[in-house]
Order: C-alpha cells, then structure tokens, then sequence
C-alpha cells in the first residue's frame, strides 16, 4: 500500500483531527504546526500513524494527539 493512500477509516479521522487543531506543515506560513513534515497523512501506513513531533511543542501536541487517540480508538506508542 501507499503511505496514505486506502487508510481504514479511524486512521485518516486521526489525523484530520490533529490537522483541525494544527495545519499542515505544507500549509503553514506562520510556523505554528508541530508536524515538521508534510502532508501529515502521508505518515499514514495502516495500521498506524508515525507522525514526528517539533521538540519544542513535543508537550504539547502529544498531550493533545493522546486524547483524540482515545476518541478514534486508535493506540500511541
């Protein structure tokens, strides 16, 4: 499979939740996202998400992808 091509449902709902808190990095002009790469979806490969993390917002963008994880039913290593 293609990175983020055919994703089951709950995987690319992830990942549109943590864009709909931070834009992509490809669509990012004030350098706000904590993705340092993009798009995020193409991070995707099912059954999981790997998306790298600024350090300096390392805090606070995993606390908030640990909570919507809970609500995709989808897990966090």
């Amino acid at each position: 499979m293609v990175r983020g091509e055919s994703l089951p449902a709950r995987i690319a709902a992830y990942a549109a939740a943590l864009l709909e808190r931070w834009c992509d990095i490809t669509e990012e002009e004030e350098d706000t996202s904590p993705w340092p790469t993009g798009p995020l979806i193409s991070e995707a490969s099912d059954p999981l998400i790997y998306f790298p993390i600024r350090w300096s917002m390392a805090e606070e963008a995993s606390a908030y992808a640990a909570g919507r994880r809970r609500v995709h039913g989808t897990g966090l290593i």
